[in-house]
């Protein structure tokens, strides 16, 4: 009888093991992938808003180990932040005392499968300003590698998984603004660091539900994160300016793309999005038929490996908006485009080299926000967009309104 109940049980714990995470209903979470990892936290503070960031630091066993929590006055003349939070736990999470950090230390530190939850109510953003003159949060590492995951709206809604599985509205421009950039130099806005051997390896996890976007909200995001190899997925549909100016430029290890949702275009919306991502095989498939407003500007110039590009578009429009996005690439490779878009060589068009395919099958958009929440629906009441989940109402935010 003994042997007759052990087998159900050990194919249960083998379930559970393998069970699908629901990372959309999670907070953003950096893992520790080596011992030692030290984070960086930098927020410029002369914000219109102030904001607070909890960092809730865990060990491999998911002990609470400390809470790190992070206020920003409401505007301070541009100055780095002084005083930062640092609360003290021991390991069964506990709180026992609390500490002040001078600028410029780095904590939290994680040793090998250690984690943090990031987390905060901030409905106004965590940023402001525009791509020249932001102010924004950074979390940058000066050792080791990590691993991001969960969803990056809980820096907006808090660590409720509810409103997390709701929340698609980006409240600010300049919000994301380089959250994981690199870059500390003063090279310039489009400037790239590649002596980086630290920082985030694998972000496929990192779920950014936004469908419309705002101004500059994922600039510089992952600007210089040398060793990402894997890219989050960028399901918004709506573009705005600047939203993805130079977001993975630098990046050389990654190899694949990600996919990328985005069917209505806005001024400069790609410019050096792919900049400099010298291992990148493949571009994404643009599934937009319109193009406009030097949207693609140096996209990937400087993507060596870059051996296949497909689109949709019909018109270059004498390549304003394609400005040097194919320039640098690889020799030779394959252009796909519709039958109606002109055969024209040049780093403004098809690179010279290629060859190119004919497909005039329309490119379909297969990972929504609609699939990615299969239970919450949009409606308008009162001229005011909310969503439905099980049976509840919820604002853009993912607050609850019933």
């Amino acid at each position: 009888m003994k042997k007759i109940l052990i087998l159900p049980l050990i194919l249960f714990g083998m379930v559970a093991l393998h069970a699908e995470v629901n990372y959309r209903q999670q907070p953003l979470r950096i893992t520790a992938k080596t011992n030692g990892v030290t984070m960086n936290i930098v927020c410029h503070v002369d914000l219109d808003k102030p904001i607070e960031v909890v960092y809730d630091v865990y060990n491999k066993y998911d002990s609470l180990l400390c809470r790190y929590i992070m206020n920003t006055p409401q505007g301070d003349a541009g100055r780095h932040m002084e005083k930062r939070g640092f609360i003290i736990g021991d390991t069964l999470g506990s709180i026992l005392d609390w500490m002040t950090l001078e600028q410029g230390e780095h904590q939290p530190t994680l040793p090998q499968g250690g984690y943090v939850l990031v987390y905060g109510e901030n409905p106004d953003g965590i940023g402001s300003g525009t791509f020249t003159r932001e102010r924004h949060l950074t979390m940058n590492f000066q050792s080791g590698l990590v691993d991001l995951s969960g969803n990056i709206m809980s820096l907006i809604v808090g660590d409720d998984s509810d409103r997390l599985d709701t929340a698609q509205y980006i409240p600010r421009d300049v919000c994301f603004a380089r959250l994981f950039n690199h870059n500390n130099s003063d090279g310039g806005s489009d400037a790239i660091m590649n002596d980086i051997t630290a920082g985030p390896v694998d972000a496929s996890h990192l779920i950014m539900p936004a469908d419309s976007l705002r101004h500059a909200c994922y600039d510089r995001m992952f600007n210089s994160c040398n060793m990402l190899t894997k890219f989050p997925d960028l399901p918004a549909t709506k573009m705005a300016e600047y939203c993805y100016l130079q977001t993975f430029g630098g990046c050389y290890a990654a190899t694949a793309a990600p996919f990328l949702g985005a069917k209505e275009m806005a001024g400069s919306c790609f410019r050096h999005m792919f900049q400099d991502c010298k291992s990148l095989r493949k571009a994404p498939d643009l599934l937009a038929t319109e193009i406009s407003s030097g949207c693609m500007y140096g996209m990937y110039d400087g993507c060596i490996a870059l051996k296949k590009v497909r689109v949709q578009f019909t018109d270059w429009h004498d390549g304003r908006h394609t400005t040097d996005w194919l320039k640098n690439v690889a020799a030779t490779g394959t252009f796909v485009c519709p039958t109606a878009l002109a055969q024209t060589f040049g780093d403004n068009y098809i690179p010279e080299g290629w060859t190119i395919e004919i497909d005039d099958n329309i490119l379909n958009d297969t990972e929504t926000i609609t699939t990615a929440t299969p239970h919450a629906e949009k409606y308008l009441q009162n001229g005011r967009l909310m969503i439905q989940r099980e049976g509840c109402a919820y604002d853009v935010l993912g607050r609850k309104m019933n």
